[in-house]
């Protein structure tokens, strides 16, 4: 059974468990059960860490403006701000006497992923710098010893990485000072923790996100959890017994006497104000928006759905599955009546064609392949579709009979698609498209295609790009912006040149 919340970073005492649950920390027992609200602060509480006698909670939040870090009594009570860094600082740990709260922060670094860790009173005070370098995750273990993680951060978020970047591990066997790398040969680690004379992590380096342990110096590798679905993530260790992490938004406690693992259920009273229906702004989210043929109603995509409004009063219809399908890039078709566009239903991308009036059920080619289309437009005339897709192909679909025709596939793309950057466009008389295409790995120039022929022609000698054709109305004209107008400026603070008007509009 699961738990009535998405619960994230929990941490971990002799007799409770803290987490983030609907923006505020909760606090519940180690069996779990009906948990306890925390907070009911105005920004989102995260990273709690408990202090190691239990009595003491630090963690983040944005109350005041910027992220700092806070701390509260365990039980509950009012926070205290600690930090006024405005360095995005996250809590790592509380130092092995509980007396300084560690947290990893950018502040005063040159670069935002720069980060050092520091330490503060849970009373406040100034905060100390500590002597360890970069690094963004420490733990503190028996003895003296010191882990300090580098690069660590949620495997979930880039899953498997393999860069330059990887988490990496340096352990101070006795607090002198001196660190080696420890485990070199696992490729990417994050959330140190000890439980006794072990250190646990987490590592995907098997596949999935798994809590891991090695003893001390490295060796005696184990593994503790086999996830199936989702990574274990946000680990954090009470120093003598359990450790706890969230995975798929439940929570899950490691006992090490005994080597299991428990998944928690955990009932959060409330409102459950997060899963409430939400009204968001269409205008944000729009993706496409095409006039109707006669120009009084709008076809508008936005969030995966199509509606078409009247422009001045009127309801809004919506077209297609009311939920479960993405629609994307809806167009007139020159009759008025229908609609077309592309729709994800989780099998291949695929065109469907929508009733205006909803007296038809919707048509769905299936079986064209037509990859991932990233421009459509419906010819003025006829039954007929442009399509530009990811594979760099220009395509023409005949709706009447659902046939595909591809009418170029483009050898350049320049960082993306180049038909995205390139537009294309109908003749009014619907038998030649005008579009754009990179003719080599720099220069983009305009062509013209007779659709029934599928005869290609270039028009435009590029300087550097030319893009973005539209036919005037009667079919006389090509207009089109060019990137071709090199004026140098003279920069008065840099001493450089710069070209800030080489995009014109121009007309054959």
């Amino acid at each position: 059974m699961s738990s009535t919340g998405y619960l994230r970073f929990p941490t971990i005492s002799a007799v409770a468990i803290a987490f983030t649950a609907e923006d505020d920390l909760w606090q519940v027992p180690l069996t779990g059960g009906r948990a306890e609200r925390l907070t009911a602060n105005v920004s989102t509480a995260t990273h709690p860490r408990f202090s190691p006698d239990g009595q003491l909670l630090a963690f983040c939040a944005r109350d005041e403006g910027p992220q700092e870090i806070y701390v509260m009594a365990a039980e509950g009570g009012p926070a205290q701000r600690l930090t006024f860094q405005t360095g995005r600082p996250v809590v790592a740990a509380w130092s092995a006497d509980g007396t300084r709260v560690i947290y990893a922060t950018n502040a005063r670094q040159p670069l935002p992923q720069m980060t050092m860790l520091e330490a503060v009173a849970p009373t406040g005070g100034e905060p100390e710098l500590l002597p360890y370098g970069r690094a963004n995750a420490v733990a503190y273990g028996p003895g003296g010893q010191v882990v300090l993680g580098r690069h660590c951060k949620d495997l979930a978020d880039w899953k498997r990485y393999r860069g330059g970047k990887t988490g990496q591990f340096w352990l101070d066997p006795t607090g002198s000072g001196e660190f080696t790398r420890l485990l070199p040969a696992i490729q990417n680690i994050t959330a140190p923790g000890w439980i006794g004379d072990r250190l646990y992590f987490i590592s995907d380096h098997e596949g999935l996100g798994d809590i891991f342990s090695v003893a001390a110096d490295g060796g005696d590798l184990r593994r503790h959890t086999r996830m199936t679905t989702y990574y274990a993530r946000h680990l954090t260790t009470d120093g003598q017994r359990r450790g706890v992490f969230h995975a798929g938004g439940d929570l899950y406690v490691l006992d090490s006497v005994d080597d299991s693992v428990r998944q928690l259920e955990i009932f959060l009273p409330g409102t459950h104000s997060q899963r409430h229906r939400r009204f968001v702004s269409p205008t944000r989210n729009l993706e496409a928006a095409a006039l109707h043929p006669y120009g009084h109603t709008l076809a508008v995509t936005t969030r995966g759905r199509v509606f078409s409004l009247p422009n001045f009063d009127g309801a809004v219809s919506q077209h297609g599955e009311p939920d479960g399908v993405r629609y994307r890039l809806a167009d007139w078709l020159p009759d008025g009546k229908r609609l077309v566009g592309v729709a994800d239903d989780g099998t291949e991308p695929h065109l469907v064609i929508f009733a205006a009036d909803g007296a038809l059920p919707d048509r769905h080619l299936t079986a064209l392949d037509i990859g991932q289309v990233v421009d459509l437009q419906a010819a003025p005339r006829g039954e007929q579709v442009l399509l530009a897709n990811h594979r760099n192909e220009l395509l023409l679909v005949n709706l009447a009979d659902a046939t595909l025709r591809v009418l170029e596939r483009a050898e350049y793309g320049h960082g993306g698609p180049g038909w995205l950057r390139g537009g294309m466009a109908w003749a009014p008389d619907a038998t030649w498209v005008a579009f754009g295409s990179y003719i080599n790995g720099h220069q983009m120039a305009i062509k013209l295609c007779h659709t029934p022929t599928s005869e290609i022609t270039q028009i435009t000698d590029p300087v550097s790009a030319d893009f973005c054709p539209v036919f005037d109305p009667r079919g006389r004209y090509l207009y089109f912006l060019s990137q071709r107008t090199f004026d140098p400026v003279r920069d008065e603070l840099q001493f450089e040149l710069s070209f800030p008007k080489s995009i014109r509009p121009y007309l054959i």
